[in-house]
């Protein structure tokens, strides 16, 4: 599916430690580590003291995700797994510069540089990202908008509207409408998004200045309809939009007619 966020976010890692493949990979002085070797034992092996597995420039790699292994997992190594010298300053003399999160702070400061100062390649390839994101957003946005409501999250979705908007009529006797409201469902997920915003001429709901009131209004409408939804996360804005997502525990009640 295409996600946005992480299109976006993988882009940019992909584009910061892009080029920083080659120093990584002469940075780690690895031995593989075989059947019955112990983490004590093979620090004990390459730097003299078996205390030095603690050590940052230390690690062990699983090389079929290329990732470090956690250090609270060091009394369940396996076999096929690698053990490394990386980083600066290490007892047999292995010289490096920074740990995993070091290279990476480096790599960003380097891409924040190239930014500063115009790269065109690199302005070129954020461009690009920014545009999938912006068209996955998109994609995600019709797909979520064509996707029917199951009459069991219609249901809720109405009379909760009906019931957030009931007080807010009673106060103005006017007659016309005081929200404006759609309704967004994944049925898969069991998830539905109630999103509100104010009618012509009105300021409420929203979250910049009237959070509190909206979470109570929220909360006031739940227990009033025994709701068989729970609100899923905080409500957040979108727009001039109010989102509230909600979530059904039982599927019947969400899809049942």
């Amino acid at each position: 599916m295409c996600d946005p966020a992480r299109v976006i976010a993988a882009s940019l890692l992909i584009l910061t430690l892009g080029g920083c493949t080659t120093a990584l990979a002469q940075e780690l002085r690895c031995v593989p580590i075989r059947l019955n070797d112990s983490a004590a034992a093979i620090a004990q092996r390459l730097t003299g003291d078996a205390r030095n597995r603690f050590a940052p420039w230390f690690q062990i790699v699983d090389p079929e995700t290329r990732a470090f292994v956690a250090k609270a997992r060091y009394d369940h190594i396996r076999p096929g797994w690698s053990a490394c010298l990386v980083d600066a300053a290490s007892p047999t003399g292995t010289a490096g510069v920074g740990a995993a999160a070091g290279r990476a702070e480096a790599a960003l400061g380097s891409l924040a540089r190239a930014i500063a100062d115009g790269d065109p390649d690199v302005l070129l390839w954020l461009a690009l990202i920014v545009a999938i994101g912006v068209i996955c957003s998109g994609i995600g946005d019709q797909r979520a908008a064509a996707q029917p409501v199951p009459d069991g999250m219609r249901h809720f979705g109405e009379a909760f509207v009906r019931e957030f908007e009931r007080p807010l009529l009673r106060e103005e006797r006017t007659g016309a409408p005081a929200i404006q409201a759609r309704l967004r469902a994944n049925a898969r997920k069991r998830r539905l998004e109630v999103l509100l915003a104010p009618a012509a001429g009105r300021r409420y709901p929203n979250l910049s200045d009237h959070r509190r009131n909206v979470e109570y209004d929220i909360g006031r409408v739940l227990q009033r309809l025994q709701a068989p939804a729970v609100l899923g996360r905080a409500p957040y804005a979108q727009g001039q939009w109010v989102v509230c997502p909600f979530e059904f525990a039982d599927p019947r009640q969400a899809g049942g007619k």
